[in-house]
């Protein structure tokens, strides 16, 4: 067998087993929003925030998917019936938060070291205070909008979905 063939073997043995680990059992809790086409899947492994009760926050990652009951951290079990709320992380407004802070924290210590490399004074004059305080404080405001709140309802209800091919 030439070369160019058995990279092509080892190319199509490599594929056939990433297909055969796909095919696995998989179980996943679904956040879908009632007559509509929006779905948030959560599977066996992924982090999740709920509330129970309106009382109680519990975070954690799925370990373990039944009918109507799911596990957190090998320890927590919890009754889709139960839970009120799921909370979902917004990437993008945690990163921009995070970058509005570093911003405004470059500028401030850049422009110090600017002006007291150039013996310029004040070393901090008081619009470039303020300016960076400001672009700190919109990444501190916007911080607070780092979850979504998703109530299970009317509107949005949870599922677990079952692929397991047992008999």
């Amino acid at each position: 067998m030439n070369k160019n063939a058995s990279i092509f073997v080892v190319a199509v043995l490599f594929i056939i087993s990433g297909i055969m680990q796909n095919l696995n059992a998989q179980k996943l809790l679904v956040l879908e929003k009632k007559g509509k086409f929006k779905t948030y899947m959560y599977p066996e492994g992924s982090a999740i925030m709920l509330s129970i009760d309106d009382t109680l926050m519990v975070q954690g990652r799925i370990t373990s998917l039944k009918d109507s009951v799911l596990q957190l951290n090998g320890n927590i079990m919890l009754e889709l019936s139960r839970i009120d709320h799921v909370y979902r992380e917004r990437e993008l407004v945690q990163f921009i938060s995070a970058g509005a802070l570093l911003a405004g924290l470059t500028y401030f210590v850049l422009t110090g070291f600017n002006r007291t490399l150039n013996k310029e004074y004040p070393i901090l004059p008081a619009e470039d205070i303020l300016l960076s305080a400001a672009v700190m404080g919109s990444g501190i405001l916007l911080y607070q909008f780092k979850f979504k709140k998703f109530e299970l309802g009317e509107k949005w209800q949870l599922k677990i979905l079952d692929f397991s091919f047992e008999d």
